[in-house]
């Protein structure tokens, strides 16, 4: 395996992490005074529940939140880290 270029990470000491539920409807807002425009979001579905499916970051609201959808009657329990 080769790698074109080397990605380093943002200056930040610890990185913010937390659980967020879904609800199988609507994108969810999680609040996050952490989060950068910048900000790498990583999420990994903890406990499933509804239909699990894809999970993506929508939106970022620089030193607010971000916005969490995915796919429809998901209602799983997801784990967020922010780099």
């Amino acid at each position: 395996m080769t790698f074109a270029a080397r990605t380093s990470l943002p200056d930040r000491e610890i990185p913010a992490s937390g659980l967020a539920t879904l609800n199988g409807l609507l994108a969810v807002v999680v609040p996050c005074p952490e989060v950068q425009a910048d900000s790498l979001i990583f999420t990994q579905i903890m406990v499933a529940g509804g239909t699990p499916g894809l999970v993506w970051v929508s939106a970022i609201s620089p030193g607010v939140s971000f916005t969490v959808v995915s796919v429809a009657l998901n209602t799983s329990v997801i784990s967020w880290m922010i780099l």
